[in-house]
């Protein structure tokens, strides 16, 4: 029996180790990793909630539900790494107690610092302090941790409302073009690239780093970050293709960090998009109307905007697919 509850042991340290290499990829040394843990239980929640989401004929009642899936994803990681050390102490102090439970019922105790399980001896003491000491790191580093979540997604999305507020119908990326231009505004539209450009390398950095800030959900439902950037970049590739000239440049760099962006944070397995396509006649029409150049060859501009939103359309539409996102406009299918 003793030779048992050596293995235990064994394995208990086994399971510390790989709990502490999980909590250290996801929080302390981030570079693009996520452990395996952390991401399967961050996608069993995610699943989770889309299936219950999936169930519910009002969009508004979706969104309710669906926003709760980051913040739970975060809390459940937590939990099952606190459970993981429990059991990892537990097992190391089998040897020492003889007993199972009362080794799991110490190694709670000391975990989650509650105290009711005093320890006896020398050797049941280092394993209570050892177990108190590792509770209270993982917590404090969650906590450390929560704060730069926040401000990683405050950022991201202050940057989609003032996006909101800068067009006065649906955000979308002709429209953002077209009220530049017919107010004569074409430097706010490349002061508008260049600021999205830092955002989309700061959503790149944040979101590879941290991948559940991708479950985290605006506040409100219609302004949501992946058809903002759609809109953003559709914007920039018209202005590339209609526009032509010296600001064309910071259009180029926006477009290039934009799908960059989308193509590190989209799930892999991207489907055809579903994005429905820009009616470039009517955007040559209306930029006619407001007396603004247009290309003398539309077919070919055509074509060429095919090719600038193949590469980056059917990662917003993997994105719109996997956070139940509805574009921007759509009526609430439970009315």
């Amino acid at each position: 029996m003793q030779a048992v509850r050596w293995l235990g042991c064994l394995a208990g340290l086994v399971l510390l180790a790989g709990t502490s290499l999980s909590v250290l990829h996801t929080v302390a040394g981030p570079r693009g990793r996520t452990s395996r843990l952390a991401a399967h239980l961050g996608r069993s929640v995610e699943r989770a909630g889309r299936f219950g989401a999936r169930r519910l004929r009002s969009r508004r009642a979706r969104d309710r539900l669906l926003v709760l899936v980051g913040p739970t994803a975060f809390l459940v990681v937590l939990f099952a790494w606190l459970a993981c050390y429990v059991v990892g102490y537990g097992l190391i102090g089998w040897p020492l107690l003889h007993n199972l439970a009362w080794a799991m019922r110490l190694a709670g105790s000391s975990v989650f610092t509650l105290g009711f399980a005093v320890p006896a001896g020398a050797g049941q003491t280092v394993l209570a302090f050892v177990a108190a000491s590792t509770g209270l790191v993982v917590v404090t580093l969650e906590l450390a941790y929560l704060p730069s979540l926040y401000a990683a997604y405050n950022r991201r999305e202050a940057a989609v409302t003032q996006l909101a507020a800068r067009c006065t119908g649906s955000v979308n990326g002709v429209h953002l073009l077209l009220t530049h231009l017919r107010q004569d505004w074409a430097d706010g539209l490349t002061a508008l690239f260049a600021a999205w450009e830092l955002w989309a390398a700061d959503v790149r950095e944040t979101h590879t780093n941290y991948p559940i800030l991708i479950s985290f959900r605006a506040s409100d439902p219609a302004a949501s970050w992946p058809f903002a950037l759609l809109a953003v970049l559709d914007a920039a590739a018209l202005q590339l293709l209609l526009t032509p000239g010296e600001r064309a440049p910071q259009a180029r760099a926006t477009l290039r960090i934009g799908i960059a962006t989308l193509q590190s944070v989209a799930p892999r397995d991207v489907p055809d998009s579903g994005i429905a396509d820009i009616d470039l006649d009517a955007v040559l029409r209306e930029l006619r109307d407001a007396g603004c150049p247009v290309p003398a060859d539309p077919s070919a501009c055509a074509r060429r905007l095919r090719e600038y939103r193949s590469r980056y359309a059917p990662a917003v539409s993997a994105l719109a697919d996997l956070l139940l996102l509805d574009p921007p406009g759509a009526a609430d299918d439970s009315q």
